[in-house]
């Protein structure tokens, strides 16, 4: 009995809604000025996508191999996001200063 609830079926939905933001991150990453580290997370959401779509289309290589990059991928994705973090917290920040304004009832 398949349901949507299958294990390779919901890995190929997210790896296709992963996609679709790291998509949507390179879109908005040419068009705009970003943080340091943006472009770095958004290669490390495509590396989380197609692991995801190694562990959902499993079928065609044999298992042990997909698992295995399907995890090397998952990792190396994870040590990307600390890279984009680290040059995100390592750039020095313009902070502006405002004006606080108090609202009195």
């Amino acid at each position: 009995m398949t349901t949507f609830l299958d294990i390779r079926t919901l890995s190929i939905v997210l790896g296709l809604t992963i996609a679709t933001l790291g998509i949507s991150m390179f879109y908005y990453s040419r068009n705009r000025r970003v943080y340091p580290g943006f472009i770095t997370w958004s290669r490390a959401t495509f590396l989380m996508a197609l692991s995801f779509f190694l562990v959902g289309f499993r079928h065609i290589l044999p298992d042990v191999i997909t698992i295995i990059l399907a995890n090397a991928l998952i990792y190396a994705a994870l040590s990307m996001f600390y890279l984009g973090f680290k040059s995100f917290v390592e750039k020095k920040l313009k902070i502006y200063k405002h004006i606080h304004v108090r609202i009195h009832s």
